[in-house]
């Protein structure tokens, strides 16, 4: 199977862990997939799905352990799924233990994530109405491409390249089902050693809720939020504010950022 390679183990192999290795798993109409994890403590834990093509990380979830079990479970988004019914593994699921003695060790399998054979039109159906429900006026279509700016210049910190996260960069609007309410930039280089790159993904959480984040290998640099009432959750520009200080990979990060549509 193409792509196959062994899991990694970085600490005691589960009881359980779903997705298996090399296994094959549906996506589901909320462009989620469940990921179970048993290693028979209560130490808490997050899921994470990446492609394995190198886009970055497409979900990630803090997981819940049910009542009298130490199974842990979380619905992570998958990202772009691929055709029904054939090809070899496309995404790698990743539990990491975030307390306990265990804390940062973590637990990999490769698997293939597919699309609902002969659902195409429910799945986009099903995302056109999550994205829709995050909208208020129904007179306002969902943009396809937004336009996000820093309102102040960042300097470098530990990585050097801070020109592309200073200029004006576009989102788009992926048309995969599994992404409605997201808008991604481009992969940015942004002077890391190992070239890994970092990319924003504005996220419209609920009708009240935007969510801009800069990710890179599924760590996130910095977060900006805002918080809108009905009347105006779909009007542009936003000025969104930042949460917390932001990672000391950049300094004097931009108090807010704007996002308008595009000229």
């Amino acid at each position: 199977m193409a792509g196959k390679s062994r899991p990694h183990r970085s600490r005691a192999t589960a009881i359980q862990f779903e997705p298996q290795q090399d296994s094959i798993k549906v996506v589901g109409g909320d462009g989620r997939i469940e990921v179970l994890h048993d290693d028979g403590t209560n130490d808490p834990r997050e899921a994470s799905i990446f492609d394995l093509a190198g886009s970055g990380c497409c979900g990630k979830e803090p997981m819940t352990m049910g009542s009298g079990t130490t199974l842990f479970r979380a619905r992570v988004l998958a990202g772009s799924p691929g055709a029904a019914g054939g090809g070899g593994n496309n995404k790698s699921v990743e539990v990491k233990m975030t307390g306990g003695p265990g804390a940062g060790q973590s637990e990999k399998n490769d698997f293939r994530a597919n699309a609902p054979s002969g659902s195409g039109s429910y799945a986009l159906a099903s995302a056109g109405q999550s994205v829709r429900q995050h909208f208020s006026q129904q007179n306002r279509p969902v943009p396809a491409t937004l336009s996000l700016k820093l309102d102040s210049d960042v300097q470098k910190g530990t990585l050097s390249k801070a020109d592309g996260l200073n200029r004006a960069t576009l989102l788009q609007h992926p048309k995969d089902p599994g992404q409605s309410g997201r808008w991604y930039s481009q992969q940015m280089d942004i002077g890391a050693k190992d070239r890994r790159a970092a990319l924003w993904i504005l996220e419209k959480r609920d009708k009240q809720t935007w969510v801009l984040t800069l990710q890179r290998d599924g760590s996130i640099l910095v977060t900006y939020q805002l918080f809108v009432t009905d009347g105006r959750d779909c009007t542009f520009p936003l000025q969104l504010r930042r949460v917390g200080t932001g990672g000391r990979q950049f300094k004097k990060w931009a108090l807010t950022v704007t996002v308008s549509l595009p000229v």
